[in-house]
């Protein structure tokens, strides 16, 4: 696996990891469905990253590849802000995104 892989796999193990938590901080539907959807755009992208070849010195990529150790360390954190369902529904969605630039290149 691609260090860009693993990076869109990290993503998706910490979300995973935190989805319970996430989910019982949601106050409405919307709340949730959102962070449900999120959630799948995530896996999604994860998995349809497996075995993909990717070029690593590619600049887009490498910042992509920073953009994803922090989502990564923000969802393992998103404890210290179930408090704020935006934020939670903010990181949730910059996981997705980042999963998902990754699998598109």
């Amino acid at each position: 696996m691609s260090d860009a892989c693993s990076s869109a796999n990290d993503i998706f193990v910490a979300y995973q990891k935190q989805l319970n938590a996430m989910l019982g901080a949601c106050k409405t539907q919307v709340q949730h469905d959102q962070i449900v959807n999120q959630y799948v755009l995530a896996r999604d992208a994860a998995y349809g990253c497996i075995d993909k070849a990717l070029n690593q010195n590619d600049p887009v990529l490498q910042a992509l590849q920073k953009q994803a150790t922090a989502v990564v360390a923000a969802l393992n954190a998103i404890d210290t802000q179930l408090n704020d369902i935006a934020k939670v529904i903010d990181c949730a969605t910059q996981a997705a995104a980042i999963v998902g630039k990754l699998v598109a290149l």
